[in-house]
């Protein structure tokens, strides 16, 4: 199909504007070269914004990203996936993918996100990575056992970034328990950029809440 575009003149706080098509479209998207400052709300259904996820423009694929996290479903999830996978997507949109699947509580998915970036390039390695640990935190029903094994591989890479480190950490704080202690106080022994590790690591064993947290993190403050 080819893209009808339209020019709404709204020159009142309240508008209302019809528009016939001889289709059903197979999405709709507002503005989506952000010409028009504005705030926009969409009510659409999710198979438009499961189209709307490979629009040309960048910030009309972060939208359908972001609301897709409304419209929970198998179709859903493969959609949010397969774009937080995808080495060609650009990473803030992998990232807003990411984030919905954590808030549609899709933990198998987004430890398949975290294989999956293992061979992109490093900058969006780190960004896409960081989204997927903090997303994890949303997801997360898994023992402390197994938490503490997943972010003990997080930890390895501070070797090539800091903020997937620290994202581990403050996942352990808000999932742990006294068995992720000894992680939190390997954790504060990592020099890094702006203290980024140990900021990581001291706001997880505020939110660990653990009376055994304090003294690993009194020498820090």
């Amino acid at each position: 199909r080819v893209p009808t575009s339209f020019t709404i003149p709204v020159s009142e706080r309240s508008h209302e504007h019809r528009i016939q098509l001889e289709h059903a479209p197979a999405m709709v998207v507002a503005d989506p070269d952000l010409s028009v400052l504005m705030d926009v709300e969409l009510d659409q259904p999710a198979g438009w914004l499961r189209a709307q996820i490979t629009h040309r423009s960048l910030s009309s694929r972060i939208e359908a990203a972001t609301a897709l996290r409304d419209h929970a479903s198998e179709a859903t999830t493969q959609t949010l996936e397969r774009t937080a996978s995808d080495p060609n997507e650009h990473w803030s949109v992998r990232q807003a993918a990411a984030e919905s699947l954590g808030k549609l509580g899709e933990l198998d998915a987004l430890l398949r996100v975290r294989e999956a970036t293992a061979d992109d390039q490093p900058g969006d390695r780190a960004k896409v990575t960081a989204a997927v640990v903090e997303a994890i935190g949303d997801a997360w029903d898994g023992s402390a056992e197994e938490l503490n094994a997943l972010v003990e591989s997080f930890l390895e890479a501070r070797a090539w970034s800091y903020e997937v480190a620290a994202e581990a950490m403050e996942l352990a704080g808000r999932h742990g328990d006294a068995s992720t202690l000894p992680l939190f106080e390997r954790a504060l022994g990592y020099d890094s950029q702006h203290e980024r590790i140990r900021r990581g690591t001291l706001a997880g064993l505020e939110d660990l809440g653990l009376a055994e947290g304090i003294a690993l993190a009194e020498p820090f403050t």
